[in-house]
């Protein structure tokens, strides 16, 4: 495999970051990501992440903390 970015949103909540996908992920849908605030870190060993498994985050730039 290889290293994928998703368009994703993240928000903090009891003192903790999660995200999530956002929107559909085809290369033509701009909407999903003008609404995104970040990239989830697919890595390239895995082909699967499950629900509440820690994952990396890429902040966007226009992404306010």
């Amino acid at each position: 495999g290889r290293r994928e970015y998703l368009r994703g949103r993240f928000h903090a909540q009891d003192g903790k970051l999660y995200a999530e996908l956002h929107g559909r992920q085809f290369s033509h849908m701009m909407n999903s990501f003008a609404n995104s605030n970040c990239l989830i870190i697919f890595p390239a060993e895995k082909t699967i992440i499950k629900e509440g498994e820690e994952v990396q985050i890429q902040l966007l730039p226009w992404t306010a903390l």
